[in-house]
């Protein structure tokens, strides 16, 4: 809010979100060692797909931490080429919703029709975009809302690809 008064000033109030965990605050100052296998050139691959430099380069050092080997793009149609190059590899796809070319709902679709199961964590900063995209959600799908912290996309990460995702058999019943 902000507070004028001819002659007398201006006020400023901020409001900054609570920080619900500690683990979140520790991980964002003294991030976890990345683990050996991700040295050494293995773990699960994680595509990341973001439009903006800043966000996609934070989201693959957390992926790094989580484990996992980050290949990047910087929109939907580079990130399609990318999965494709990699498709026997691909365990995640990490992406924004909204972006130039091929938005996230759109990439995340034309990925399924080779894949149906893969695992995929939609980022967006518009609460709005979280309906459409666990829409169609088989456990293979989850939401994360932006900003995040490092802590719990490494979280998100670990969790969805520890995840059973349903078999076609079990979603058709």
């Amino acid at each position: 809010m902000v507070y004028s008064q001819p002659g007398r000033g201006t006020s400023f109030d901020i409001l900054l979100p609570r920080l619900t965990a500690p683990e979140d605050f520790v991980s964002t100052i003294t991030p976890p060692p990345i683990p050996q296998e991700v040295l050494n050139g293995r773990g699960p691959v994680v595509l990341v797909v973001e439009d903006d430099e800043g966000v996609r380069t934070l989201a693959e050092r957390v992926v790094r931490l989580a484990g996992c080997q980050p290949i990047s793009a910087p929109d939907g149609l580079a990130g399609l080429k990318l999965a494709e190059e990699n498709q026997d590899r691909l365990a995640l796809v990490l992406t924004d919703v909204v972006m130039p070319a091929l938005n996230g709902h759109d990439l995340v679709r034309r990925l399924r029709i080779r894949n149906p199961e893969l695992r995929v964590i939609f980022m967006s900063g518009y609460a709005q975009d979280m309906s459409e995209a666990l829409g169609a959600s088989n456990g293979s799908t989850d939401f994360i809302a932006k900003p995040f912290t490092p802590g719990k996309l490494v979280k998100r990460i670990q969790q969805m690809l520890k995840q059973p995702v349903m078999a076609r058999a079990e979603r058709s019943s």
